[in-house]
């Protein structure tokens, strides 16, 4: 499986990605939603963990694309 956590906040982005790369989880990083697209287009992720509250695009648009 394969996850894609999407963060501004450094800390909240570690936290998260190693909670799952704990389990075995593959784990993509972004820390804003135009950034989140373009990783998401390029791995497939299984699993958007997202905040909504993102820099430059917020999580509500990047959920719409």
């Amino acid at each position: 499986m394969r996850v894609l956590v999407v963060d501004g906040a450094v800390q909240s982005r570690y936290l998260l990605s190693r909670l799952w790369q704990r389990e075995d989880y593959a784990v993509d990083k972004a820390w804003n939603g135009s950034e989140a697209l373009l990783v998401a287009r390029q791995c497939n992720p299984d699993v958007v963990i997202s905040d909504l509250l993102l820099p430059v695009m917020d999580g509500y648009t990047l959920l719409r694309e």
